[in-house]
């Protein structure tokens, strides 16, 4: 049965599996990391290896942030 009718409402469900990195973290990471980037940033680092970390990087590797 569809959760919409299990719940008797509208359901939507946000894939972030969907996303670049796989992490929930994309959208907020993308608009730190160009916002860095206008603000004259060359490079990022991160001290997370998890969910952000892993956002980051995809962020910067499309935004050429990231050490060759």
């Amino acid at each position: 049965m569809p959760l919409s009718q299990l719940v008797g409402t509208d359901v939507y469900l946000k894939l972030d599996s969907l996303q670049a990195s796989g992490s929930f973290k994309d959208r907020g990471m993308a608009c730190l990391c160009h916002t860095l980037q206008q603000d004259g940033a060359t490079k990022l680092v991160s001290s997370s290896g998890g969910n952000a970390g892993l956002a980051v990087a995809t962020i910067c590797n499309n935004l050429k942030l990231l050490y060759p």
